[in-house]
């Protein structure tokens, strides 16, 4: 199975810690010649309308794949080629935002 990935979203209030995650995102699209819209979303009620409470969010065509946490490059490459294979495995930290409550 191949799933076409259209757009990837990081969702995030605008703290370092979102906007590092949009960062090594774009990079991981590009390093593995992904073509797609990479997009950073600051509004929070968009998050929350895909049923998101915690933050950053990276959203693949509209579905969240992984939740309040910075992963790593590699772990954000393995999320998007999984994703490309039909494998949607939803990674989630424990702890509401990444940033401690700091953003």
């Amino acid at each position: 199975m191949n799933n076409k990935i259209e757009k990837i979203e990081v969702f995030g209030s605008g703290c370092d810690s979102c906007k590092k995650l949009f960062d090594l995102t774009k990079k991981a699209a590009t390093e593995i010649g992904l073509d797609a819209e990479v997009e950073y979303i600051d509004d929070i009620q968009k998050a929350m309308d895909l049923g998101v409470m915690s933050f950053p969010v990276l959203a693949i065509n509209k579905k969240p794949i992984i939740i309040g946490i910075i992963p790593s490059m590699e772990e954000i490459k393995e999320a998007i080629t999984n994703y490309q294979k039909g494998i949607v495995d939803t990674k989630e930290g424990s702890s509401g935002c990444s940033c401690g409550g700091n953003c």
